[in-house]
């Protein structure tokens, strides 16, 4: 009997839920058809019936014949909508690219040998040639600006070198005028006027063109050289030059002469000619003579100064400045503008100087001193006065030596509106009193005369910060 061998099976359904081992075979009994499973697949692959596969042929040849019919209906269309277009439009047309907006432009079209336009190549492909070119120019291929400069004019006795057509060249040893030209074979000077004739074309005068004969670089240097420049190539104008009867004619007049000095240099009929006796007589006294003669007259309000100068305040304040001064003895009130250095004794009634200086304070906390000797009574300051911060500070002190405390009073304020950006910290600790009463109080240190002060500078840079003291 022969055997009958039975797949496992189901409907589609149970399929859907299933997952067979790697290599059975099952039996869809809705589908009619064999399952495949790979172990992990849930509900396999099933096989195809033969008939199916035959039918979903024909049918794909049916919707590839419907697309084609299709493509040839959009390729009709496409000749009466695409705008530009004219009759039908290719395949080909149609697999590059073409849109509904036209067929193809440069902005879908790639370049290749055929360059696109662009403003920088046509700037890049003009060029303005050198040498003998219609006028001197220059172009700027960066901005497409093409520059022509007028023709020149030259005087000179050859011709210019790097003409341009256009240019004017005068001999300046002949008066000749040339012009510089081409005639379609070669560039030449061509004569436009003759010498002195005042060419047709040209717009110089008969006495010009006569000038240019004689401004020769030669003649042009020596008048250019004032050292080449004398009485007798410089005209007379404002300033007169010297003559023997100007000199008779207003010497006279000023006073200083009398009839004696004159003889010897003027004939009696100079004299008549150039001056009367009443002319001599009333400009020639005796007292003008005496004052122009005499000395005692000279003061300093008609004396030049000259190397030795007269006094002023001004000159006396400058040659005391920076001076060392001995044995000097002062009645009145003295006013010191500046820092007095004295090495000696100082006498005097209700005398006081003034110390003065500043600290350049770094940023962050530093302590920065003052110094002032022993055995002096002393007020002393410290202020600041920067963007959004001030700290000041006064004190009024008696320093007897260095290892005892400084008796005195002290105080200071910081302004604190602005964000704070300069503080003080700390004031000197070694100053003690209190007012209306004596003090034993006890500091140990041994630089009692040099005042300590803590400063916080938070500014972001270096302050100014200036104190001082005036011995009282």
């Amino acid at each position: 009997m022969a055997i009958q061998t039975q797949f496992r099976r189901g409907n589609t359904y149970s399929h859907s839920l299933f997952t067979g081992a790697s290599g059975e075979i099952t039996v869809d009994l809705d589908k009619k058809v064999a399952v495949v499973h790979d172990g992990a697949t849930v509900g396999g692959y099933p096989l195809s019936l033969n008939s199916y596969t035959a039918a979903a042929f024909n049918q794909a040849n049916t919707a590839s014949t419907i697309a084609g019919l299709a493509f040839n209906a959009a390729n009709v269309a496409a000749a009466f909508t695409v705008a530009g277009a004219t009759g039908n439009i290719s395949n080909i047309q149609l697999a590059a690219g073409i849109t509904t907006s036209g067929l193809l432009t440069t902005a879908n079209i790639s370049e290749l040998t055929n360059l696109y336009f662009t403003n920088a190549r046509s700037r890049a492909s003009i060029s303005i040639a050198s040498g003998n070119v219609n006028g001197k120019g220059s172009y700027n291929s960066a901005t497409g600006v093409l520059s022509i400069n007028a023709a020149n004019v030259t005087v000179s006795s050859s011709a210019p070198t790097d003409p341009y057509i256009g240019d004017v060249w005068i001999h300046a040893d002949t008066a000749v005028e040339y012009l510089y030209f081409s005639d379609g074979t070669s560039f030449q000077w061509a004569e436009i006027s003759a010498a002195g004739t005042g060419g047709s074309s040209s717009n110089y005068g008969d006495s010009n063109v006569i000038l240019l004969g004689y401004a020769t670089n030669s003649n042009v240097a020596l008048k250019a050289n004032v050292v080449d420049l004398t009485t007798a190539n410089v005209t007379e104008a404002t300033n007169l030059y010297f003559t023997n009867a100007r000199v008779y004619s207003n010497v006279t007049q000023l006073g200083y002469i009398t009839s004696s000095s004159l003889s010897g240099y003027a004939t009696n009929t100079q004299l008549s000619t150039y001056a009367t006796n009443a002319q001599l007589t009333s400009y020639a006294t005796t007292t003008n003579v005496a004052l122009k003669a005499n000395v005692v007259d000279l003061t300093s309000a008609n004396v030049t100064e000259v190397t030795n100068q007269y006094f002023t305040n001004a000159r006396a304040i400058a040659a005391v400045t920076n001076t060392t001064l001995s044995n000097i003895t002062v009645s009145g009130n003295v006013s010191i503008g500046g820092e007095l250095s004295v090495t000696g004794n100082v006498t005097g009634t209700n005398l006081t100087s003034k110390t003065s200086g500043s600290w350049t304070v770094t940023t962050g906390v530093n302590t920065y001193s003052i110094t002032v000797p022993i055995n002096g009574n002393y007020q002393i300051w410290v202020r600041a006065n920067i963007p959004n911060g001030i700290i000041a500070y006064q004190a009024t002190v008696a320093v007897t030596n260095s290892n005892v405390p400084v008796l005195g009073s002290q105080r200071a304020w910081n302004y604190t509106g602005g964000g704070s950006p300069i503080l003080l910290t700390s004031m000197p600790t070694q100053i003690v009193g209190t007012e209306g009463t004596i003090s034993t109080t006890v500091v140990s240190t041994t630089t009692a005369n040099r005042l300590d002060f803590g400063i916080n500078n938070s500014s972001g840079s270096s302050q100014t910060v200036y104190w001082g003291y005036v011995t009282l």
